[in-house]
């Protein structure tokens, strides 16, 4: 079953967080993080972020997202920052108007824009860096998507690393397709400059596949997502979308995504998503079944119709 390829183009305006199901318990195989680093004239900084307390898994379906905003995000505080449930605009750079809004779990460096170190919002000396997660979702086809926002309120480049990865469930075993996307957008916070956004890899997004339940990868070979830079009015401006396909063959029971990119100072701001689904490959005698199987289906109807008539 697939979603919508090109999901992350239908995503790259604004996303819906998808709701925790009632009783889903936390998967140990279903993590994601974010990495952040920053080096400006004289100091730098690093954030690293643990986004796993917000997945959610359902041992049902095999669902996975991402909790809603009636969770207590008290438990989500850290020594480097904090979280909140935000609201983001998507700015029209024609005429500066909102064109739309997304909401998600924000996390907030507690380093400011002046280098002081505190737990207070102030939006004249805002926070140095946020990041929102915004979607998180899959299934046991399996797919797996995302959805985050990247803010960079300094005037130097930050490196921003997001990366989710779950359990293939069933095992891939033999051979399978693979395909990758991705979209978003990219809001230029000051007028008069420019933003910008610079895979640090040859793509923004690498799709990796472990036979080893994510102890070691090798690369699914649909890496997605190039370099940008737009124009100099304040708004936001269309990302991709960006998408590959690959097959291959092998065993493989774990898969990650990583988006890896840098991204320009000056308040702004990189949201995207992406999408990523691996399918196996029949063997030819059980697609020869599967035939045999749906000719079967297809003489019984016949013959239920044919009885009908009589």
């Amino acid at each position: 079953m697939k979603i919508l390829k090109c999901a992350a183009a239908a995503l790259a305006v604004a996303f819906a967080s998808v709701p925790a199901v009632a009783g889903t318990t936390l998967t140990p195989n279903l993590k994601a993080s974010a990495f952040i680093t920053e080096t400006g004239d004289k100091s730098s900084f690093n954030w690293s972020v643990d986004l796993s307390p917000l997945l959610t898994f359902n041992s049902t379906t095999g669902a996975i997202g991402v909790v809603d905003k009636t969770y207590n995000g008290v438990n989500l505080n850290n020594d480097s920052g904090g979280w909140a449930w935000k609201t983001q605009n998507i700015i029209n750079p024609g005429d500066g108007k909102i064109i739309a809004t997304k909401e998600g779990w924000r996390w907030n460096s507690w380093d400011h824009q002046d280098g002081t170190k505190n737990t207070i919002e102030n939006a004249g000396n805002p926070w140095r860096s946020t990041f929102m997660l915004d979607a998180v979702g899959g299934n046991v086809d399996p797919i797996m998507t995302y959805g985050f926002s990247a803010k960079n309120n300094t005037a130097f480049t930050q490196t921003y690393t997001f990366a989710i990865g779950e359990a293939i469930v069933p095992t891939i075993s033999g051979a399978y397709t693979v395909y990758a996307d991705i979209a978003g957008s990219l809001t230029n916070g000051v007028a008069g400059s420019n933003v910008q956004i610079t895979p640090v890899n040859a793509k923004l997004q690498t799709l990796r596949l472990s036979t080893d339940n994510g102890t070691t990868f090798v690369n699914a070979g649909v890496d997605v997502g190039i370099a940008a830079t737009n124009g100099t009015a304040k708004g936001s401006y269309t990302y991709g979308p960006f998408a590959a396909n690959n097959s291959g063959s092998g065993s493989y029971n774990y898969w990650e995504i990583e988006t890896k990119f840098k991204l320009s100072g000056g308040n702004d701001v990189a949201t995207m998503s992406g999408y990523a689904e691996i399918t196996p490959v029949p063997e030819p005698e059980n697609f020869a079944l599967f035939l045999a199987g749906l000719g079967l289906i297809g003489a019984i109807v016949r013959r239920r119709d044919s009885h009908v008539r009589r």
